[in-house]
C-alpha cells in the first residue's frame, strides 16, 4: 500500500532490499533463494505455473505452497494428474451423453415391466432428456410399458403422448 501511495518504488525499500542481497549467492535462483535441490525447484517453479497461469487460480497458493518445499512438487504432480483425469473424464462423459438415449431405449424395449418401471424412478421429469424420450420410445410399442410411463408422468406429458398417440391411429 505504501507503494501505490507514492507512485513508485520508495528508495528506503530498495536500499533495504540492496542490504539484505548482499552476500547471497545468485549465480541460481536457487541458491538466491536459499534453497538445495535446483533441479526440483526449477520443477516445482515449472508446474506450478503451468497449473496455475493465472492470478485466480493462484489465489491462496502463495501462503499454502512453497516452491522451496519438496511436498509441493508432490502436491503439483497429484494436481497434474488429476486436471488430466478430468480432462479424460468430460470426453468420456460427451460420448455418454451421446448414446444415451440409444442405450436406454435398447435396455428398456428388452426390460419386463416391474424393470421398466424401475428404469423410470419415481416420476419421469427425473429423467434426462435422451433418457426420457429413450423411455417414451420404448413405451410406444407395449401398452403396459406406455400405461406405467403415463402414471409416472404428469398431466402434460399425458396430454402431449395421448395427442400423439391419437394423430398416428
Amino acid at each position: 500500500a505504501a507503494m501505490e501511495g507514492c507512485g513508485g518504488v520508495p528508495a528506503a525499500f530498495l536500499e533495504q532490499v540492496d542490504a539484505a542481497a548482499r552476500g547471497v549467492d545468485v549465480s541460481s535462483v536457487s541458491g538466491f533463494l536459499g534453497a538445495g535441490e535446483e533441479e526440483q525447484l526449477a520443477t516445482t517453479m515449472l508446474l506450478q505455473a503451468a497449473l496455475h497461469h493465472t492470478s485466480a487460480t493462484r489465489q491462496g497458493l502463495v501462503t499454502h505452497r512453497s516452491v522451496l518445499d519438496a511436498l509441493t512438487l508432490r502436491e503439483h504432480v497429484v494436481d497434474l494428474r488429476m486436471a488430466h483425469y478430468l480432462a479424460a473424464c468430460k470426453v468420456k462423459r460427451k460420448e455418454w451423453l451421446a448414446i444415451v438415449g440409444d442405450v436406454t431405449y435398447a435396455e428398456a424395449v428388452r426390460a419386463d415391466l416391474p424393470v421398466f418401471a424401475q428404469m423410470i424412478g419415481v416420476h419421469t421429469h427425473g429423467l434426462a432428456k435422451d433418457q426420457f424420450w429413450g423411455m417414451l420410445k420404448a413405451a410406444k410399442g407395449d401398452q403396459e410399458k406406455l400405461d406405467a410411463f403415463l402414471r409416472k408422468s404428469n398431466a402434460s406429458v399425458r396430454s402431449c403422448v395421448g395427442k400423439v398417440a391419437r394423430k398416428t391411429r
